[in-house]
C-alpha cells in the first residue's frame, strides 16, 4: 500500500478515493505519516493531522497518481466493482483473524499467570 496524496481535509481525501474507485482503483483513507514532517502555514496551522489516500494494489499506484493529477489519465488495469468488494472482504477477514489471534494470546498469558500464582501459593509459599 502506497500513499497517493494527503490532505488537510477528510472531504478532499474522500473525493479522490471515490474518483479512484469509479475508475477501478481500490484505495482507502487513513492518517498520513507524512503529516508531522510537512510544514503548515496560514489557515492550515489549525489542523494538526493530515489524512491520506492510499492505494491498495501496488500495480495501480502509477494510475492512482495520474488520476490524482487529472481525470484524463487512462487506467491500465482497472478492477471491477465485484473484484474490489472481494478484496475488501478478504482484508476484513484478515483483520478479524489478527484480532482473534491477539485475544487468544492474551488469554493464554492471563491463564499462564494465574496458574503460576496458584503453583507458587500451593507449593512454594513458605
Amino acid at each position: 500500500m502506497k500513499l497517493v496524496r494527503d490532505y488537510h481535509y477528510e472531504g478532499d481525501a474522500k473525493a479522490l478515493s471515490k474518483k479512484l474507485r469509479s475508475k477501478g482503483i481500490l484505495s482507502f483513507i487513513a492518517p498520513s505519516k507524512a503529516a508531522p514532517n510537512k510544514p503548515m502555514s496560514g489557515l492550515y496551522k489549525q489542523h494538526k493531522f493530515r489524512v491520506g489516500v492510499w492505494v491498495v494494489l501496488e500495480n495501480q499506484y502509477s494510475d492512482a497518481l495520474g488520476l490524482s493529477k487529472g481525470s484524463r489519465h487512462k487506467v491500465g488495469n482497472p478492477l471491477t466493482e465485484e473484484e474490489m468488494r472481494a478484496i475488501e472482504l478478504n482484508i476484513e477477514k484478515l483483520k478479524i483473524n489478527k484480532r482473534e489471534r491477539y485475544y487468544m494470546m492474551t488469554s493464554y498469558i492471563i491463564v499462564g499467570v494465574i496458574v503460576l500464582v496458584i503453583i507458587y501459593n500451593i507449593f512454594l509459599k513458605p
